[in-house]
């Protein structure tokens, strides 16, 4: 019973540092690919951000980005994958990390996705205690980014090291799991070098923590101490690097002095152990909680099973206070330690009491586990089941395209037979279907210049005032807006783009263009404007989910101040500055239409005078050419800053210029809407 508790709470310590290690790797990485801020890379952020927070709205968000093709369906089930492993059902987090792999092209639908999934499976077999079939998938991995020259490969190899050491040593083959740790932590040690961020640092320092923990359950106290001066010094080194944070460092001396402490503990040196332990406890505070396996192990390595049993009660109180439910991880972890702890403590009728309390919380606990177990099972049977009816419709469907394949063939004779007598037929009902064409293309034709005509085409004659706006659809009709509304001395101006292309999104463009001049008219400032039209379009009525990106900006044109609400859309650039053209810095606001009730964030620049402000869609900056090479940022940036400011329609004129040169003919992938300001 004692090894099997101490192997118990460690391996919490464990799960708790690999779940942070694991999530910093995905976000790390994310960071270093992720360039451009389009609309599937907010939605990304927007899913990983709420998957523990609100998983259902996660799931739903990926949904919604399949059905409209940014997603394919193996990048989709590793989304899914990461939401089920937040929720805790973990064979659903398998089912669709492993269906993500199935048809192997994930790799090159979405490297980050492939190299993430892997992960994912290792450090759920792993808190499985499943240490083979963890191993198994951190080596494939691993085999596959040592020999890759990717940037995003030689961020994740250690990682997947790292992973492969822990699974080897509670294997037995503790020799081999810390030689590959000891790889592990010279090639972060190197990143780190060229890197000097936080980030990179508390990578190592987790990897360390990781192997001194999987040493301790194997009871390896000595290879632990050797780890002890490396897990200090990354301490050390990641205080003294870029962007460090007041709460990780905090915590990152937590794991020091915790794991220092039991280190100690376990290899009889107590007086050190304790100093240790008492540092520890200073830095601790309300978080007893994240560090409960290793206080635990202290207090029990210790022999001071009073203070267990303080402990011990002290967490189930907060615990009943805090509603939490009963857990069978619940019942091993913390209500065992305290029945051992009471028992050890001579308490006899208080162990009795807590035996009762385990055994009757046993039956109740067990049928959640089952039900728990059997809700996911019933989740994956029913997608399978699914997947095997649409592979039946595929079989069906092409025994009867041979069937019918056949019959063509015996037709074509017959056809020329009666060719003569039918050509007449065919030639009318050609005649009506290019009627019926001309007929669509006609009233096509009509709502394009409906949709035309909601936009200005006309601009203001003031003095001091000169502005810009230009829309071409991608079809003949489109979901990009843009507008001003002119009040005395208050020019009210927008720009947006709709998820999506067609009718539909030029009818969601309808409405917030109309939104945004009955709100403007009764003088609200752009972030109120945003908030009330995303109330207005995000409610039951938008059943398709779709969303428009929208920059709202009101200038005073006596002042020049402007006041300004980014709603998920690019960043507009700014003339002037050292740099002759910069992309604004905003606030982080999502899309409109996805989610009623939020409270939008606006933002002000104190004068605008003689800096010409460029707003446009991503029409522009990912405007294709034959080869899918895109206009990208920098292009535009560089365009801006080398084109002589003459007028807001001489800048717009010119980039348009600039983007037809650089499709060489390639049709248009997205619509393109500019517009330029500029008050002298």
């Amino acid at each position: 019973m004692p090894n099997k508790q101490i192997h118990i709470t460690i391996g919490t310590a464990i799960a708790l540092l690999m779940v942070l290690f694991s999530v910093s790797c995905k976000e790390s990485a994310n960071s270093e690919i992720v360039s451009n801020n389009t609309r599937l890379d907010s939605l990304f952020y927007a899913i990983f951000d709420i998957r523990y927070s609100n998983p259902e709205r996660a799931l739903e968000i990926i949904d919604s980005i399949q059905t409209t093709k940014d997603l394919t369906q193996n990048m989709a089930d590793e989304c899914r994958a990461e939401v089920y492993d937040a929720m805790g059902q973990t064979r659903l987090a398998a089912f669709y990390a492993q269906r993500s792999l199935k048809d192997g092209k994930l790799k090159d639908e979405d490297l980050p996705s492939y190299l993430a999934v892997y992960r994912l499976l290792a450090h759920i077999y792993i808190n499985s205690l499943d240490w083979r079939k963890a191993l198994d998938y951190a080596t494939e991995a691993y085999t596959f980014a040592s020999q890759s020259n990717h940037n995003l490969c030689m961020v994740y190899a250690p990682k997947y090291l790292s992973q492969i050491g822990s699974c080897q040593i509670m294997l037995g083959r503790e020799k081999e799991g810390n030689e590959n740790f000891g790889k592990a932590y010279n090639v972060m040690a190197d990143l780190a070098k060229k890197k000097n961020d936080f980030n990179t640092y508390y990578n190592i320092f987790a990897t360390i923590g990781n192997c001194i923990e999987c040493n301790l359950m194997k009871n390896n106290t000595s290879e632990a101490l050797l780890w002890l001066p490396r897990l200090e010094e990354s301490y050390r080194k990641s205080l003294e690097a870029q962007n460090v944070k007041e709460e990780y460092s905090t915590y990152a001396r937590q794991c020091l002095e915790a794991n220092t402490a039991l280190v100690y503990a376990k290899s009889g040196r107590k007086k050190e152990a304790e100093e240790h332990y008492k540092a520890f406890l200073r830095l601790n505070g309300s978080n007893e909680s994240d560090f409960l396996g290793t206080q635990l192990n202290y207090l029990k390595t210790m022999g001071r099973w009073q203070e267990l049993a303080n402990l011990s009660e002290k967490l189930d109180t907060a615990r009943q206070a805090n509603g939490k439910e009963m857990s069978m991880d619940y019942l091993r972890l913390e209500l065992a330690p305290m029945f051992e702890a009471e028992l050890k403590s001579h308490h006899t009728e208080r162990a009795l009491h807590m035996a009762e309390r385990i055994i009757g919380a046993l039956d109740s606990v067990y049928t959640k586990t089952l039900n728990d177990d059997a809700s996911q099972l019933a989740v994956i049977y029913e997608t399978q089941e699914k997947e095997s009816m649409i592979a039946a419709q595929q079989t069906e469907l092409s025994h009867q395209r041979t069937i019918g394949m056949a019959i063509a063939l015996a037709l074509i004779t017959l056809f020329f037979i009666v060719y003569t007598l039918y050509r007449r037929r065919v030639a009318r009902r050609m005649a009506q279907m290019q009627a019926a064409q001309e007929r669509i293309k006609s009233e096509l034709r009509i709502a394009r210049d409906i949709q035309m005509s909601m936009v200005p085409h006309e601009f203001p004659n003031r003095p001091g005032l000169d502005l810009y706006a230009a829309m071409t659809p991608a079809k003949e009709v489109g979901g990009d807006l843009y507008g001003y509304q002119l009040y005395d001395d208050r020019l009210y101006f927008c720009i947006g783009d709709v998820s999506g292309k067609g009718v539909p999104a030029s009818l969601f463009m309808a409405q917030a263009t109309r939104l945004f001049s009955t709100l403007a008219e009764q003088g609200m400032m752009p972030a109120e404007i945003c908030t009330r039209i995303n109330n207005a379009l995000s409610g039951k009525d938008n059943e398709q989910g779709m969303f428009v990106t929208l920059f709202i900006g009101l200038v005073d044109l006596t002042t020049g101040h402007l006041d300004f609400c980014n709603a998920g859309h690019n960043p507009p650039v700014i003339g002037g500055g050292e740099e002759h053209g910069s992309f604004l810095h905003m606030e982080s606001n999502a899309p409109i239409g996805l989610w009623p009730g939020l409270e939008f964030i606006g933002e002000s620049i104190d004068s605008i005078r003689k800096r010409p402000l460029f707003i446009y869609t991503d029409g522009l900056n990912e405007a294709e050419n034959p080869q899918h090479e895109q206009f990208g940022d920098d292009r535009l940036l560089s365009t801006i800053r080398d084109t002589r400011y003459e007028s807001s329609q001489q800048v717009i004129e010119d980039l348009m210029t600039q983007v037809e040169a650089h499709r060489q003919g390639a049709e248009p992938n997205d619509d393109l809407t500019m517009m330029c300001l500029r008050l002298s």
